[in-house]
């Protein structure tokens, strides 16, 4: 595929949309009744442009109603903390599982699979230490630059 964005570098930061959405007063597409109705639209759009395949889980509404993606995470910080690469294959399989294969991501059985598939070999350990306090914090920090960002932009706009 096409590098269709040259010269831009990317950092991936966990953080909790959910949160950001709720502090900064806005609400997730499928709550809202037009949005609700473009989202599959918009997410078959971005699959085609990207070229890449996007799915939108048949139980996406009550997974999210009844999950959060706090655990998977807290997990990507922990992979972070020991090797950025094992992070961005950890993220790219959670991706994956969601939108590509509708399977879920926010249960530590969820994560053991995500481990595997990924080659991690002390997969028990890295679920564990993910429940740890450090990491909850870390992703509460990150989610809150995102809330100020977000609040920021909207003061500007």
């Amino acid at each position: 595929m096409e590098n269709k964005w040259k010269g831009v570098s990317i950092r991936y930061i966990p953080f909790s949309i959910r949160e950001i959405m709720m502090e900064s007063g806005n609400s997730p597409p499928a709550v809202l009744p037009a949005r609700k109705k473009m989202l599959s639209v918009d997410v078959k759009r971005t699959g085609k442009f990207w070229d890449i395949p996007l799915t939108p889980p048949p139980k996406f509404m009550e997974w999210i109603m009844k999950y959060t993606t706090t655990g998977a995470m807290q997990v990507l910080l922990v992979l972070e903390e020991q090797d950025k690469e094992l992070m961005l294959r950890a993220a790219r399989e959670f991706w994956m599982r969601l939108w590509s294969r509708s399977e879920k991501i926010f249960e530590d059985q969820d994560f053991v699979e995500v481990l595997k598939a990924i080659g991690v070999k002390n997969v028990d350990e890295v679920i564990e230490k993910s429940k740890e306090e450090k990491f909850a914090k870390i992703l509460a920090a990150n989610t809150q630059r995102g809330v100020d960002m977000s609040v920021s932009h909207l003061a500007h706009s």
